[in-house]
């Protein structure tokens, strides 16, 4: 509704029940009548016109001051009046219903009750965002999914992770040291790690017992036993019913020290009782020597047993076994006394043939029987592992041009000291045989010359 401020200041008092006094800018005789229906007679003579406002002030102190509305003028200039009311109610226009108080404009209005957005009156920070707790479900809000979609440019569940209730459970679990997550079959649990191994069924990093058996399976199976500190051992146990048959120990309790001494290799042998009865076998990590206990059997290549007599085998030398079993161990293996000895059967050694040279190199330890092919003026070098007593023969053959000489190194000493003469003829052979005097003599016993 429009207002026209000049006409605010007409002042009506009301006269009785139905009248109403006009008092204009330069009158104030003006009367004119209210019917009960609100109908005001000759209103336009006095300049009223539809849509003013009349301020009415009673005479009776006691009626509050009210306003009424010209809602129309009509041909004859009577002004029908909105119903009166006190001041403080509101008249709504546009075909609008009458508001009955202030709480019932606001809801008219679609507006919130300070009561509402103001609970705890603190009046010009009530909007302020500090100000505000509580919780309010996001789907209850108008649009909010899209908003955020925008402001964050991604879709819920497409490229962010949509809501999930298993995900909401694991966020809930508590973060103890050590805890697992798993799946008891309804919802996922936090476990200690035993709960967790005993639910995996997987074995523990302590002492543990496999029912079956364990494979690995790889291009280098490795087993590693690690003990803590010297004076500890390895072991691989064998058992029957759980009580100990045999013990591997590789690496045992023998202290440690200087010289890789200690951590030797042994085999233990248990009785039924589970208690240990005798290591049969042995060996020194520093040395590699074995030990075995009486009546050790070691089986040959073919399978066939060698039984090894003695009480203590402790290495493979001339001290083989004791002395007082030495002719029975000689008997098992068919080994001649080292004393005087009667063979049965022909006795011989390989023929080695020695490399031609203008100093013909000679091994003794390598045979007694030598052949020498020369082309050549030769010098027969001074023998190597001679031993005093040894003898050797050599047999000399020309190639096919002949004439070839033969000298001698400084050990070789000749009768009436003068060095015999090969055979000259092409292809001639000559056999020599010496004997071993001494470290620095070797005799000539003999030579046979021009064999055909």
């Amino acid at each position: 509704m429009a207002f026209n401020p000049e006409r605010l200041s007409l002042l009506v008092q009301p006269i009785g029940e139905n009248g109403l006094r006009f008092y204009g800018y330069q009158t104030d005789d003006v009367e004119a009548t209210l019917t009960a229906a609100g109908y005001a007679t000759n209103a336009a003579d006095y300049g009223l016109r539809a849509y003013d406002l009349i301020f009415i002030s009673p005479l009776d102190a006691s009626v509050e001051p009210y306003i009424l509305a010209v809602e129309t003028i009509n041909a004859d200039g009577h002004a029908t009046l909105a119903s009166p009311g006190p001041i403080g109610d509101l008249k709504s226009a546009n075909n609008l219903s009458d508001v009955a108080d202030a709480a019932t404009a606001l809801a008219n209005l679609g507006g919130m009750a300070k009561a509402t957005y103001d609970p705890t009156n603190i009046a010009a920070s009530a909007f302020a965002r500090a100000n505000h707790t509580g919780t309010q479900t996001a789907s209850t809000i108008s649009d909010f999914s899209t908003a955020a979609d925008a402001r964050v440019s991604a879709a819920i569940g497409t490229n962010v992770q949509a809501y999930d209730a298993d995900l909401g459970t694991i966020a809930g679990l508590a973060k103890t040291d050590g805890n697992v997550i798993v799946g008891d079959g309804t919802n996922w649990v936090a476990e200690s790690g035993a709960t967790a191994r005993a639910s995996l069924g997987a074995a523990s990093t302590g002492a543990n017992t496999f029912a079956g058996g364990q494979t690995i399976s790889a291009s280098y199976g490795t087993v590693i036993l690690n003990k803590s500190a010297s004076g500890n051992f390895n072991a691989l146990i064998g058992q029957t019913a759980g009580v100990n048959r045999w013990v591997l120990y590789p690496g045992n309790s023998d202290a440690e020290s200087t010289a890789d001494a200690g951590s030797n290799f042994s085999i233990d042998a248990v009785n039924d009782a589970g208690t240990p009865l005798f290591t049969p076998l042995s060996i020194s990590r520093a040395t590699g020597v074995v030990t075995m206990l009486l009546g050790a059997v070691i089986g040959d290549a073919s399978g066939d047993p060698v039984t090894i007599k003695g009480t203590l085998v402790d290495s493979f030398s001339s001290a083989l076994m004791d002395n007082a079993n030495a002719a029975a161990w000689r008997t098992d293996i068919a080994a001649a006394a080292i004393g005087a000895n009667t063979f049965t059967g022909a006795q011989t050694v390989a023929t080695v043939a020695l490399t031609d040279a203008a100093t013909v190199a000679l091994d003794l330890s390598l045979s007694n029987d030598f052949t020498l092919a020369i082309a050549g003026n030769r010098t027969l070098g001074n023998p190597t592992n001679r031993t005093v007593g040894q003898w050797f023969s050599i047999t000399i053959t020309q190639d096919a041009t002949g004439s070839r000489t033969l000298a001698y190194d400084t050990y070789y000493k000749f009768p009436g000291g003068t060095a015999p003469a090969l055979s000259t003829t092409a292809n001639a052979v000559d056999t020599l045989t010496f004997r071993v005097r001494s470290s620095t003599a070797i005799d000539l016993i003999g030579i046979a010359k021009a064999f055909s």
